[in-house]
């Protein structure tokens, strides 16, 4: 499955970034993003089991 991600979802990533850096921590934008891609390409949605 491919992710498109919402300009939103990208602006809060960046700003999470932008707050890390403020209190010295390194970026997590990138791993979470690959992360996120990485979960998803995997999943078939096509299969719903309920319950």
């Amino acid at each position: 499955m491919k992710v498109t991600w919402r300009r939103s979802a990208i602006e809060s990533l960046l700003e999470l970034d932008l707050w890390r850096r403020m209190i010295e921590l390194p970026n997590v934008a990138p791993h979470l993003k690959e992360t996120i891609q990485a979960y998803f390409k995997n999943q078939d949605l096509s299969l719903y089991i309920p319950g």
